[in-house]
């Protein structure tokens, strides 16, 4: 009897054209911030500057009974705010052979050229989201237990002091950078490999102090780069009075004054 068993090599697998979205690609706090901005703002030359008017005149105003003096003059007090230009960039590589042999659906669910730029856009998008969040420093963790080793224990997400899901920032296949707590000195450059609930993995050792930052890191030009400091600013730090961000766009906050 021919049965379905006996036919099964001339059976056809059936394969649904495109590809479904697995991924998270949500970016509400962007869309928030990008929703006027985009046409309003376009920027150019070295950094952007607003006038603001930060204070007024107290002794200028006062009730005066008849005949009584009028009060002193002051004056309204007026400071810049100076935004830095913060850059963020997105690259992506194909062969040759991978963009011929999925030019068409025969080939391919997914033209690989669309697969990559539509990734890498989405890809800087999810994180100008977390940027957006932060407070300008780019930090998306601190080292919790310095250690000569390739697995590193982690706390503080995004430089905010808490225990709770401390790698969510960190993600396998991320080039991070660790350095010291200054961000001055790049300790390394490597891909993360594993991450664990409160730990991450990368190839090599390295030496770690209790205190270290990790941020987004390369080396493409043959030195060992890291992104701290480099982010654009977040709601943490605009909201913020003096614990992350004392000085935010030359405006000093600690004074009474501001």
């Amino acid at each position: 009897m021919l049965d379905t068993t006996a036919f099964n090599a001339s059976l056809k697998n059936i394969y649904e054209p495109g590809i479904r979205e697995q991924l998270n690609e949500k970016t509400t706090l962007l869309d928030l911030f990008t929703e006027g901005d985009l046409s309003q703002y376009e920027f150019q030359g070295a950094q952007l500057i607003f006038d603001l008017h930060s204070s007024r005149d107290y002794s200028g105003v006062k009730y005066v009974p008849k005949d009584g003096g009028l009060p002193t003059a002051g004056s309204q007090g007026t400071t810049n705010l100076t935004i830095p230009i913060a850059s963020i960039f997105g690259r992506i590589q194909l062969s040759e052979r991978v963009m011929k042999v999925s030019r068409t659906d025969k080939g391919a669910f997914i033209r690989a050229m669309d697969l990559a730029q539509k990734g890498i856009v989405n890809d800087l998008s999810r994180q100008r989201n977390r940027a957006l969040a932060g407070y300008g420093s780019g930090t998306l963790a601190t080292i919790s237990s310095g250690t000569n080793s390739t697995t590193q224990t982690v706390t503080a997400p995004g430089g905010v002091t808490g225990a709770t899901n401390v790698v969510r920032f960190l993600k396998v296949g991320m080039v991070i950078a660790i350095t010291d707590a200054t961000g001055v000195t790049v300790r390394t450059v490597q891909t993360i490999s594993t991450v664990g609930t409160t730990t991450i993995a990368v190839p090599n050792a390295v030496n770690t102090t209790t205190g270290d930052l990790i941020s987004l890191g390369t080396n493409s030009l043959g030195v060992n780069e890291a992104s701290y400091n480099d982010e654009s600013m977040g709601l943490l730090g605009l909201v913020d009075a003096t614990t992350y961000v004392t000085t935010i766009f030359g405006l000093n906050r600690s004074l009474a004054a501001n």
